[in-house]
């Protein structure tokens, strides 16, 4: 659901796979808010690099951020 969503809000599928990375990176770094970190860190940082427009990666890394957080509660 969070890739989904972050897809929908218009990352690129580069930035959902660095996403996904930094979700991983971030999990074994600082369980378990480092899922939520390193995947907002993952999707910005890819996000302002292809397209170098600060707000418009800012609101991308949210989406996916924001789409994580859907994903626990339905898992919940």
């Amino acid at each position: 659901v969070g890739v989904a969503w972050a897809r929908y809000k218009g990352a690129s599928f580069a930035s959902v796979m660095w996403g996904m990375i930094g979700t991983i990176i971030g999990f074994f770094i600082l369980p378990p808010f480092g899922a939520i970190f390193g995947m907002f860190i993952g999707v910005f940082l890819s996000e302002f690099y292809h397209k170098h427009n600060f707000n418009k990666a800012m609101k991308i890394a949210e989406a996916s951020v924001v789409g994580q957080m859907i994903a626990v509660s339905i898992n919940m």
